[in-house]
């Protein structure tokens, strides 16, 4: 953070000299940036509580049930943060129950989109599927077959039709099909003109079966239904879990990524998606030595290699034709090459010199579809798999990178200890500076309502840094602006009701309503369906921190007021604008756009922005540049 040079003003100009230089997206940086967002019926409701743990995170809007309200409050903050998407975790629901079933129910996400609309923010705001795997399968599969929902028994993804403990109508049928129902095509985020599905872990603790091509059968399956049922190819986007269990899920998905682990780790991962499989995708039998750090030049800097005459390494794919790259050296062996179990011929790994990332067998032409390649050690000399790279058509998804990012995680109780310390908005600022300005295509946040963990984006509640972990109420949702690709919108429009600080004369809320303490928030009768600060008096004020302004602006308020002689003016990092008289608009929900004065501020500067009320009474819906 530092101190913005000083601009120069033109007459009748308020020149603001103040203000800080904070991090932001990096020229050139064009990935998208979106947050995953769940929306439990304890959300929805406004029940933040948690009977084992402490919960800082709590949300400023004051959530009572009422689903219009809900999602036209967050609708708003999403702009507010300009992400290009959002992610709403997806749990499935039970046939035959009606809307919402529990949190996650892909059928809701038909008031998301009123919402995006009423908003008129159809070109700005889009919606993608995050499949909550062992919630929208193991545990609906539970609820349904055994009425006790959880994760045992684990889901059999060998289980195709369900006669068992698995089936494919949960993550279809009862889970993806009512996304694309529900959501219409102009509303879905795509990368490549293809709508985005992530698909979260399928590791052990929910999960068996699944390997033996069992997780891709399951994925073509989403994909042919998609195709045959909406005329949609999906751009799946998978926990690396799925690779890890069922390396021929590589040749079915368009993108991998890394989630963020705990308690280990800074909470963001960077991961680049490409053709190439080494470690966890490969079953290595017999001994074989697995070399780190290595400084020859290996894929990864890694290398398994053996000396046991018979140790084998195998990798199911999909494709049209399989590289094999070894590390070739004068006490190399041989090594036979099998392609679904027929012998190809026998490789020499011998040259006069170590060779790192060495081609040394490769087979094109081969029918597209799944295939396995092995490696048999057949002399004492050393053999070894550096990696394996496919050949296929799909080139163009190769080489991309996917980042995944939390703002902060705080999940402490007697038996569990997962802390990601948000160091004052630093750690949020640094992961997203680590995956959008490294260059991600896609970097997805979690999580915009994760209150249950603390790694909320929202606009939260008043109170100190102990009490919330958020310096101010705006705080994460102006961090992810700064990253967004507009990090100084010329249509910033801020909204009243979200103020960071304010002074107002009376106490409490009159109307009980958007917030706890004295504002008063009323539902507002303006076009956009929103909520208005009302009885706004003379000596009250508003405040925002962290705005980002430059250039040259003028600022405008959206008031209503019934009488003569309201007057207000915005005083910016100390610097105060001209003193404005408000039009009488007839009606106390009769709004007018009002300008309030021409300001200059220095290039990729941020400011505190405080609206102050100079004599009379009035409505104020919000500001904008």
């Amino acid at each position: 953070m530092s101190a913005s040079p000083s601009p120069t003003r033109a007459a009748g100009e308020a020149l603001v000299n103040g203000g800080t230089v904070l991090g932001h997206r990096a020229a050139g940086a064009n990935g998208d940036i979106g947050v995953t967002f769940g929306f439990e019926q304890t959300t929805i409701s406004g029940r933040n509580t948690s009977g084992d743990h402490a919960i800082y995170n709590l949300p400023m809007y004051k959530a009572n049930g009422d689903m219009t309200a809900f999602w036209n409050n967050y609708v708003d903050e999403l702009l507010a943060a300009g992400v290009d998407f959002v992610a709403p975790v997806l749990r499935g629901y039970v046939p035959g129950r009606p809307v919402p079933d529990g949190g996650g129910d892909p059928r809701e996400l038909s008031r998301l989109v009123e919402a995006i609309n009423r908003r008129g923010a159809a070109d700005r705001l889009k919606i993608a599927a995050f499949d909550d795997t062992p919630a929208s399968m193991t545990d609906k599969k539970n609820f349904i077959a055994h009425r006790t929902g959880g994760y045992t028994p684990t889901f059999d993804m060998g289980d195709v039709n369900g006669t068992g403990e698995g089936g494919y109508q949960y993550i279809w049928d009862n889970n993806l099909r009512a996304f694309f129902a529900a959501v219409p095509d102009n509303l879905r985020y795509k990368i490549d003109a293809r709508p985005v599905v992530y698909e979260w872990s399928i590791n052990s603790f929910a999960f068996r079966n699944q390997g033996n091509g069992n997780a891709v059968r399951m994925l073509r399956h989403v994909r042919e239904r998609a195709l045959a049922e909406f005329g949609v190819n999906p751009y799946f986007n998978l926990d690396t879990s799925w690779l890890k269990m069922d390396p021929a899920t590589r040749s079915e998905t368009d993108a991998i990524n890394g989630w963020f682990t705990m308690p280990a780790g800074n909470g963001m991962t960077l991961t680049t998606f490409d053709a190439i499989a080494n470690d966890d995708e490969v079953t290595y039998t017999g001994n074989w030595t697995y070399s780190t750090n290595r400084p020859y030049g290996n894929y990864n800097n890694d290398l398994h290699y053996t000396y046991a005459v018979g140790a084998a390494a195998e990798y199911p794919f999909s494709g049209t034709g399989i590289q094999y790259f070894a590390e070739t050296q004068g006490n190399a062996g041989t090594v036979d090459v099998y392609l679904d179990g027929v012998r190809q011929g026998s490789v020499d790994l011998r040259t006069p010199s170590r060779l790192a990332q060495q081609l040394v067998y490769e087979k094109t032409g081969l029918a597209n579809g799944p295939h396995t390649i092995k490696i048999v050690n057949t002399s004492s000399g050393a053999a070894s798999a550096d990696m394996f790279r496919i050949l296929d058509s799909r080139s163009g998804v190769y080489g991309r990178k996917y980042g995944v990012s939390v703002p902060a995680f705080n999940f402490v109780s007697p038996t569990v200890n997962r802390v990601v310390d948000p160091a004052h908005g630093q750690t949020m600022a640094d992961n997203l500076n680590a995956t959008v300005n490294a260059g991600a295509t896609t970097t997805l946040v979690e999580g915009f309502t994760d209150w249950g963990e603390n790694a909320s984006l929202w606009r939260a509640a008043p109170g100190t840094y102990a009490e919330r972990q958020y310096d101010y109420p705006n705080q994460r949702l102006n961090i992810l602006r700064r990253y967004s690709k507009n990090p100084f919108p010329t249509d910033l429009r801020i909204q009243a009701e979200g103020a960071d600080s304010y002074s107002d004369t009376t106490a409490g809320n009159q109307w009980a309503l958007y917030r706890d303490g004295d504002l008063d928030v009323e539902r507002s009768g303006d076009t956009d369906g929103s909520w208005n600060v009302g009885l706004i008096a003379g000596g009250e004020w508003l405040q925002w921190q962290e705005v980002p302004l430059q250039g040259t602006v003028t600022l405008k308020v959206r008031t209503a007021v019934p009488h003569d002689g309201s007057m207000l003016r915005f005083v910016i990092d100390g610097v105060a604008g001209p003193t404005i008289t408000l039009p009488n608009t007839g009606d106390w929900q009769s709004y007018q756009t009002v300008n309030a004065g021409t300001f200059t501020f220095s290039a990729g500067s941020y400011h505190t922005v405080r609206l102050e009320m100079l004599g009379g009474s009035l409505n104020l819906n919000y500001w904008s540049n």
